[in-house]
Parts: structure tokens; sequence; C-alpha cells
């Protein structure tokens, strides 16, 4: 089964709008059945959150992000408790992006001040949060 959630893939389109070209795909194997998952995007990758799952023949533990081969199909195998997995996918970023702890940024002093920001008590409790996780020491 294969939903398209953002974006057009096999002969389906999504109702919803994105910004940029996104591939959002939510794809349902039966037990002991493969897939062979043509590159539709210039980036893609793949995320199951419950169950294991081969990709080109090399086992991947749920729970694990898989970065596919660009402009490549992927054989995607499901073992004895069918998989569910999503497939996401677009094109690359105009710029480097540097992601570290909770930051994301193309500029790694904003990431620098925000982890500042963090450790000063800077940003509002979370509604119903009890205790406060201290940020690690910055790298850069």
């Amino acid at each position: 089964m294969l939903r398209v959630l953002v974006g057009e893939a096999l002969g389906q389109r999504s109702p919803v709008r994105a910004a940029s070209p996104t591939l959002y795909l939510d794809v349902q194997l039966p037990a002991h059945s493969s897939w062979a998952l043509p590159a539709m995007a210039r980036e893609m990758a793949i995320y199951s959150p419950e169950q294991a799952l081969q990709v080109n023949g090399q086992d991947v533990a749920a729970q694990e992000m898989v970065v596919l081969v660009p402009g490549e199909t992927s054989a995607i195998a499901a073992g004895a408790q069918g998989a569910r997995f999503v497939v996401i996918g677009g094109a690359p970023l105009a710029q480097a992006v540097r992601m570290w702890w909770n930051y994301v940024s193309v500029d790694p002093q904003r990431i620098a001040a925000a982890a500042r920001r963090w450790n000063e008590g800077g940003f509002d409790a979370i509604a119903g949060e009890t205790q406060r996780v201290a940020g690690p020491a910055v790298p850069f």
C-alpha cells in the first residue's frame, strides 16, 4: 500500500501544498515482500519507526534513517512482520545546513548563540515539563 502524503509519486498526487518540491510517502509492505523504489527526487531517504527492513540487501533496524543513493532504484524488503515506512525526499538545499543538538542553521554562530541562550535560561519553559535538560558544550 502506498499513500502520497506530500508531493507526487507513481501516478498519485497529494492535495497538500508544499513550499518547495517535496516527496513524503507512507508505504506498507506485506510480510516477506519487496518493492523496487524508483528515484523520484534528487535526494531521498527512508525511515521505519517500528519494523526492521532491508535496503539494497543491507539490514536496517527500526528507527534508523537510510539516505538512498541519488538517481538509483532501491530494493526494499520486508521481514516476517512486514514493514511500514516513510519515504522522504526533495531537492537539495541551496546552502549547507548545520545541525547540532536541538539547533539547525546555515550559520554556526546562530547555533552557538541559541545554545548560550538555552544554557542561560533564555527560552520559555515547555508547558507540563518539570525538568530542564542542560545543553552540552558547543563544539565550535
